[in-house]
């Protein structure tokens, strides 16, 4: 089991502290998610996109991924970016 130990400082809020709690977890989290590898099957269902639209965002590197074996392995974080790239572009 893990504990988590608080250090009360003078002038430091409960809410502070429970900030600090908050965007570690979130860190944490981001950090595991750099490391998945998600299928053309979730990458259709996350985007909504059919089949053909997958590979021509894959083949053409708007989607950075790679082929192991026949199937296609595509970082999430290159999805992430992806993201963020048309989010910024369409405004």
């Amino acid at each position: 089991s893990s504990y988590l130990v608080f250090i009360f400082i003078e002038n430091i809020s409960f809410y502070k502290i429970y900030n600090i709690v908050i965007k570690l977890k979130e860190g944490k989290e981001m950090c595991d998610n750099l490391n998945r590898i998600i299928t053309i099957e979730e990458l259709m269902k996350l985007l909504n996109i059919g089949k053909n639209t997958a590979y021509r965002l894959l083949e053409s590197r708007e989607i950075k991924g790679f082929i192991l074996g026949n199937k296609w392995k595509i970082p999430i974080e290159s999805v992430n970016s992806y993201i963020i790239k048309m989010t910024d572009d369409t405004n």
